[in-house]
């Protein structure tokens, strides 16, 4: 199977096709590979297009590494050459990426190995005050989606990938049945299995297909971040 890496990067791909890039990441070196190198040609260019001044062997080094290897002129011509590479790849960045890179409104995904670094980066990206969400009993941390008022944690559970959304606000009753769980009360919305419940000031929306692995979850969470409010 073929991923396009630059949709799972935008957060673009549908539900399905999301979660075979999640698996294909958890099993396939060769998919880490390919992630990995779109995300260093997207944060050379990043730096490329930032800086005052072009780092220009650096930068030909980059170039023979995305297009291959190429004649280059030498002398004055150099400088003009240079100019013209960091307007090229900056051009090639922006179509690729298809947003303006301070747009924090945006949504960007992350592989992180610790989710206390992944919680961090989330709030850094989310405006939000997020905290440590460690590793859950009953799943494992995958990786953490992110835009401006909102980050999303998933999880691998039973085989599924279980989605932690945080954002600030109030699990409301209304169109929810409550649940008492041991961690306490949560909102199950009516005609879903998503569950909602409030922590440390944050909602937290609990998503996935099966309800009693979804409240497994959000006991997990209670346990981790105190007691549901």
């Amino acid at each position: 199977m073929r991923i396009d890496w630059q949709m799972y990067e935008d957060g673009q791909l549908g539900p399905e096709e999301m979660r075979e890039a999640d698996d294909a990441l958890r099993f396939d070196s060769g998919a880490r590979k390919e992630l990995e190198g779109l995300r260093s040609f997207r944060k050379s260019v990043r730096e490329a297009a930032l800086r005052e001044r072009v780092p220009q062997r650096s930068l030909e080094r980059r170039l023979d590494m995305v297009v291959g290897q190429t004649a280059r002129p030498s002398g004055r011509v150099r400088l003009a050459y240079g100019a013209a590479a960091v307007c090229a790849l900056t051009f090639a960045f922006l179509a690729l990426n298809r947003f303006v890179l301070t747009d924090d409104t945006v949504e960007v995904r992350e592989q992180f190995d610790d989710v206390g670094a992944a919680a961090d980066w989330a709030s850094d990206r989310s405006h939000i005050e997020i905290p440590d969400i460690q590793k859950l009993a009953v799943g494992q941390f995958g990786s953490v989606h992110a835009a401006s008022g909102w980050a999303c944690f998933d999880y691998a559970v039973d085989g599924e990938t279980v989605h932690v959304l945080v954002s600030q606000g109030v699990a409301r009753k209304t169109g929810c049945h409550s649940v008492s769980t041991k961690a306490g009360v949560v909102y199950v919305q009516v005609g879903s299995s998503n569950v909602r419940l409030n922590l440390r000031g944050l909602l937290f929306v609990v998503m996935g297909t099966n309800l009693d692995r979804n409240i497994s979850v959000a006991e997990s969470l209670g346990a981790q971040l105190g007691p549901i409010g």
